[in-house]
């Protein structure tokens, strides 16, 4: 395999990441640029934002087509909305399609129709509740806190590397330090996302539902964490 070019700084330094310089100093040393940068660099993981290829597209449209058409047949409160849509999907289809992908995909078709429950305007569902712009339910600094806590998980997922030929204690120390971390930047992240959500008036079954978690256990959790930050 070619190494990247050399002024492709971002690729040689994960390049040089994945060989076996994990120090971030070391690397920022040795390309000439600051530690952030090179944090950065390891955390750029470009997104996959539907199928990768033409046929699988169609594949995921044809079937995508054949759900709109059985909730075209049923009453409105009875359709799917688009989770429960990207649910079927995935569930009867081997793709690495995103849930992204899905809601354009529907909105696309819906159009003309009532908005979707899950569309980020508009209706929320048959239930009569409306939707509020994201901005209006958070402060002016979230959107950004949420981000950087997905990007410090990120890295923390980018550099774990556990080699294969490493002794079980100090693999395992590796991969569950890293993940634990990840793991709970996530969880932080949700909890945020949950709390606007609620701020708009998103009931805890629609949001457990989206986080494909227990509704009780996940509101206890949001509840606690929030309890926490306001001590």
């Amino acid at each position: 395999m070619t190494a990247p070019d050399e002024h492709d700084l971002p690729a040689a330094i994960r390049h040089d990441h994945r060989a076996g310089d994990k120090l971030p100093s070391s690397l920022a040393a040795r390309h000439h640029v600051s530690r952030e940068y090179v944090m950065n660099a390891l955390s750029l993981i470009a997104p996959q934002p539907g199928p990768v290829t033409e046929s699988e597209q169609r594949v995921c449209q044809e079937r995508l087509d054949e759900l709109l058409a059985e909730d075209a047949a049923k009453d409105p409160e009875q359709r799917r909305d688009v989770f429960r849509l990207y649910q079927a999907l995935v569930q009867s289809q081997d793709t690495g399609v995103s849930y992204q992908w899905v809601w354009d995909y529907v909105s696309a078709q819906r159009q003309g129709q009532e908005a979707d429950s899950d569309a980020p305007s508009g209706p929320l569902g048959p239930d009569g509740q409306n939707s509020r712009s994201w901005g209006s339910c958070v402060s002016s600094d979230t959107p950004s806190f949420v981000t950087d806590l997905i990007t410090h998980a990120v890295r923390h997922l980018t550099e774990l590397r556990v080699a294969g030929s490493m002794p079980v204690a100090e693999g395992a120390e590796l991969a569950m330090a890293s993940l634990g971390a990840a793991h709970v930047l996530i969880g932080q992240a949700m909890n945020e996302v949950a709390l606007a959500g609620r701020a708009g008036d998103v009931s805890w079954t629609r949001l457990s539902r989206w986080a494909d978690t227990q509704q009780d256990e996940f509101a206890q959790r949001v509840g606690e964490y929030q309890r926490i930050l306001t001590l």
